[in-house]
């Protein structure tokens, strides 16, 4: 339980990369 408590605190690098590009997508896609 512990454990899991610490990777959700601490994302993967590529998950936090994967969600900044879908995130600056979604910006994008909004301001056209």
């Amino acid at each position: 339980m512990v454990g899991d408590q610490a990777t959700q605190s601490v994302p993967e690098p590529s998950v936090a990369i994967e969600l900044g590009l879908l995130g600056l997508g979604w910006i994008v896609r909004r301001e056209r």
